[in-house]
């Protein structure tokens, strides 16, 4: 009996020890919040006293703000009606130990610290003084934060979340993301345990977000928002620019292969003999490369002798692509393209010879037809005014401009018939035809009608 009793008393005193600790007065509180001008907060509470649990109707819970004295009480859940609207609430049920407090409208007078005090019916009352909450005011929301679960790559669905911390967990915030009008995402919004607002963007994005802005907008109840954003970081596997070919000669070629690829891609020219990576030379053929973002530009070139075609590979972590390009119906089209143009240039230089010609010949043709008209008006005007001044009577009297170059007239002699001026002069009518050869050295003659 001796032997057992020490053991007994040890276990006595622990379960004493035990219920001691267990069942003490204690509360948890969040040490520091930080609350939006306007908006709300929510402290969020629990506590434990001796004995048994209690009833909500036992427990009376009292609120103090920079202070424990009655002076400094700001709710009393024996006085205060708590409903929604009122400017104090407790949102936690403390028949479950939950103490909770919400704090509306936030302004700058509600920054300070947040006692809690309870008094349980045929019990005892405490006031927890060692816990208390400090409350900060701002009217400045803090960004919130964009996190991947995962690599964004093209075509796979991945979720985008948006989080922010939430003070005021019975009003969360409105989330705004810049694609929310996309036909290709879902949204869902909760508030977790850790007083954090979160929004969750799946979508499935191809290579043309690749290096757009994804941007979430968190709007609060008293209109401030506060916003961050990201750019997309999409993987794709290379794509090739198909209108790319080769320029060819008849002893070079030289090829280009541009390439679309995220992350950038490794090249590799394949010969019908022999391989070419890019930024290398090997005997005649050359092969280097330039990147702009994630357009990577490889090009080679060598002779064109014994080449049919060349083919152009990349590869990255996302896959490869190829594209051949056929070297001699390059040769062939560069061939016919010179053909080609030389023939149309002939055609042009045989059109533009034939234009000429009849062009020259028309405006020939136009030049003999005025000239002779025009000579005999001439004519005509001068002979007119000459006749007409040395006509002194119904006989022409005619002087002669030359040597022995002789002018008749039939009327006054027929002697020289074979003279070369000839002139018909009828007195009574001015209608008679005057032929004149005037100083004419050949047998031309000019005719005029008078």
């Amino acid at each position: 009996m001796d032997f057992f009793n020490p053991l007994f008393a040890g276990y006595i005193l622990l379960q004493v020890l035990i219920q001691n600790v267990t069942c003490e007065w204690n509360a948890y509180s969040s040490q520091a919040l930080t609350g939006i001008q306007g908006s709300c907060v929510v402290i969020p509470c629990t506590f434990n006293y001796p004995g048994q649990q209690k009833q909500s109707d036992d427990i009376t819970t009292i609120w103090f703000k920079d202070g424990i004295n009655v002076g400094n009480k700001i709710y009393d859940s024996r006085m205060d009606n708590n409903s929604e609207g009122y400017k104090y609430l407790l949102v936690g049920d403390v028949g479950q130990k939950n103490c909770s407090f919400k704090i509306n409208r936030l302004n700058s007078t509600d920054k300070g610290n947040y006692y809690l005090r309870v008094e349980i019916k045929n019990l005892d009352k405490y006031t927890y003084a060692n816990n208390f909450t400090t409350i900060a005011i701002t009217d400045k929301p803090e960004a919130p934060k964009i996190n991947f679960a995962e690599e964004v790559i093209e075509m796979k669905r991945v979720n985008a979340t948006c989080t922010i911390t939430n003070t005021c967990r019975d009003s969360p915030p409105k989330f705004i993301w810049n694609r929310s009008n996309a036909t290709d995402i879902t949204e869902a919004t909760f508030q977790n345990e850790n007083m954090s607002a979160v929004s969750i963007l799946e979508f499935t994005p191809s290579s043309k977000d690749n290096g757009k802005v994804l941007k979430c907008d968190v709007e609060y109840p008293n209109i401030r928002r506060s916003s961050t954003n990201v750019t997309l970081n999409v993987l794709y596997k290379p794509k090739i620019n198909q209108s790319y070919v080769c320029t060819v000669n008849q002893i070079k070629f030289t090829c280009y292969c541009e390439i679309d690829s995220n992350p950038i891609p490794s090249v590799i020219w394949h010969l019908p003999n022999k391989n070419i990576s890019e930024n290398s030379t090997d005997d005649n053929f050359k092969s280097h490369s330039f990147a702009n973002g994630t357009i990577i530009t490889s090009i080679i070139e060598g002779p064109a002798e014994n080449i049919n075609n060349v083919t152009c590979s990349a590869y990255n972590c996302q896959g490869f692509a190829e594209q051949v390009f056929a070297i001699q119906q390059q040769l062939s089209e560069h061939t016919s393209l010179q053909i080609i143009c030389i023939a149309s240039s002939a055609a042009g230089l045989l059109v533009i010879i034939v234009t000429t010609a009849l062009i020259y010949k028309q405006c020939h043709k136009r030049r003999n037809k005025s000239g002779s008209t025009l000579g005999q008006e001439v004519m005509h005007n001068e002979d007119i005014q000459n006749i007409d001044k040395k006509i002194q009577n119904p006989y022409c009297e005619i002087q002669q401009k030359r040597g022995n170059d002789g002018i008749y007239s039939n009327e006054l002699d027929k002697e020289h018939e074979d003279s070369n001026t000839y002139t018909n002069y009828d007195p009574s009518s001015r209608n008679s035809c005057l032929y004149a050869n005037l100083e004419q050295e050949d047998s031309d003659a000019v005719y005029a009608n008078t």
